[in-house]
């Protein structure tokens, strides 16, 4: 079934989530220094959730990465966080806990406040049974993949994409050569469990608007 309009499906898809986290706790490696001198004025500590993935999404400079964040009180509201968390180092395919500086973001930022780590204070690497969807095409917009001359796909040029069999390998390479500008193509997902930063394609969805 259609949507009832693309434009709204994509300001949709920039805008909220709902995504239920996980409970665990595992590689607590990465942390920074911060004193309470170091804290500009209004900035606090509050503890956040990061999901296992971060969808893209595109804003007026373009395409960008999101993570779809919540703060410790508030753990199944999930709205998304456009930016980066300073000191942090993200794997895909890993929930984490962390103590942060919340900062005011100024007001030309896409979000309200701005993240500097203290504290990884839990990392749980997710397991192979877990699934995710995430827009590949938007409308009025080229997809978020690149392909190499060898046919390697790369989300964003930074995740790889690998497809459980060489069928739906060819479909998506076709789907990115006939797309018309108002399609919407989305895909789901697993992740490897072997590699960092690679995830799997199990289907495909392709919606001509």
């Amino acid at each position: 079934m259609k949507s009832a309009n693309p434009l709204i499906r994509m300001l949709i898809l920039c805008g909220i989530s709902g995504i239920m986290p996980s409970s665990g706790s595992g590689n607590t490696s990465q942390s920074a220094a911060i004193s309470n001198s170091q804290i500009q004025p209004g900035g606090k500590e509050v503890t956040i959730l990061l999901d296992h993935y971060r969808p893209p999404c595109v804003d007026r400079s373009g395409p960008q990465w999101r993570y779809i964040l919540a703060m410790a009180e508030s753990p199944y509201d999930f709205p998304y966080f456009y930016g980066a968390i300073e000191g942090f180092k993200y794997q895909w395919g890993h929930e984490y806990r962390l103590l942060v500086v919340q900062d005011e973001a100024p007001q030309s930022a896409a979000s309200r406040y701005s993240y500097r780590l203290i504290k990884v204070l839990s990392d749980k690497k997710v397991g192979p049974q877990r699934r995710f969807s995430i827009p590949l095409k938007l409308p009025l917009n080229p997809p978020f993949l690149n392909v190499d001359e060898s046919s390697n796909i790369s989300l964003l040029g930074e995740v790889k994409i690998t497809t459980i069999n060489a069928k739906l390998k060819a479909r998506l390479l076709r789907l990115l050569e006939i797309a018309a500008p108002m399609d919407s193509i989305d895909g789901d997902f697993k992740h490897d469990q072997k590699r960092e930063n690679v995830i799997t394609l199990i289907s495909l969805r392709h919606e001509k608007n």
